[in-house]
């Protein structure tokens, strides 16, 4: 008979280890990456070492799914993660010159572990509003355990302040109710999704030292959905970023406007990535920090 006293040992350590974790997650990442490119025409320039810091971030937080923002190539992914371990999914953008930009563009996209199973769904184009700089939505359908999620990544109009007369809320508030239609086709076929990105606007803002939160009622009754859908920081959110405009500084943002929001699906440990100083001085990252999750 086999001597099995080896195997026992060997699982019973694996169970008490607590390096060692048996239930699967999937980890998110949403990240708008500033003007991200590759050639030297990209509003913001960055260095070789600027992309190996990026690399190294997302490196850190290891997403099976990154949702980006601000990508203006396919090559500037490249540079930043690992085509071995992902497929890279960028959008469109309307062919005609009065919506692009002449240098570089802004698009949305998803960069997929290989060993989750998806399918590319049609770009989400109406959100562009047939305007220039707008941009549109990638939309993502993936197979997770036994749920089948939809996954609309979005980049909103900016400039959105308090007066919702303003051209950019008109802009905003239509882009919202095009969104409520996916919402509603989601929601009436009992579709699980998820939607996140760049936002421009803040959904909530923290009260009484950050432990309540009032939320934007506005925004939710354009969506039409209930603020529950909100998925919010666990802690209280903080972003500090440096930014370069004549001199480098320091700003931290208190209110974020990158965000998640779904109905149904169970998520986990909403974290916003902090950069560290020593990032921060010698390398341009992004004027926005990456914000992740988990579904079990």
């Amino acid at each position: 008979m086999r001597n099995i006293k080896p195997l026992k040992l060997i699982l019973a350590y694996i169970a008490l280890s607590p390096n060692v974790t048996t239930a699967e997650e999937l980890r998110i990442m949403s990240w708008n990456m500033q003007w991200l490119n590759h050639h030297a025409s990209s509003p913001v320039l960055r260095d070789t070492d600027d992309f190996s810091q990026i690399r190294s971030i997302i490196e850190q937080v290891d997403p099976d799914i990154l949702a980006f923002q601000e990508v203006g190539s396919l090559k500037a992914m490249t540079m930043v993660l690992p085509l071995k371990q992902y497929d890279i999914l960028l959008s469109s953008r309307a062919d005609h010159p009065r919506y692009t930009f002449p240098n570089t563009n802004q698009f949305t996209g998803f960069a997929i572990r290989k060993n989750i199973r998806y399918r590319e769904l049609p770009d989400f184009t109406k959100i562009n509003l047939n305007k220039k700089g707008l941009r549109y939505g990638k939309n993502l359908k993936i197979w997770w355990q036994d749920q089948q999620i939809h996954l609309l990544n979005i980049h909103l109009k900016a400039g959105c302040k308090q007066s919702k007369r303003s051209k950019a809320c008109r802009q905003l508030k239509k882009q919202l109710k095009l969104l409520s239609l996916w919402l509603k086709t989601r929601i009436e076929n009992n579709h699980s999704y998820i939607l996140l990105g760049d936002f421009n606007y803040p959904l909530y803002t923290s009260l009484n030292n950050k432990k309540e939160k009032q939320h934007n009622h506005w925004f939710f009754k354009q969506l039409g959905i209930p603020t529950t859908a909100l998925k919010q920081h666990k802690t209280s959110f903080s972003c500090q970023i440096k930014i370069h405009h004549k001199k480098s500084r320091l700003i931290t943002y208190t209110q974020p406007i990158d965000h998640v929001i779904s109905d149904k699906i169970n998520i986990s440990k909403l974290e916003t990535y902090q950069y560290t100083n020593k990032e921060m001085s010698s390398n341009q990252l992004s004027d926005h920090c990456p914000l992740y999750f988990s579904i079990p």
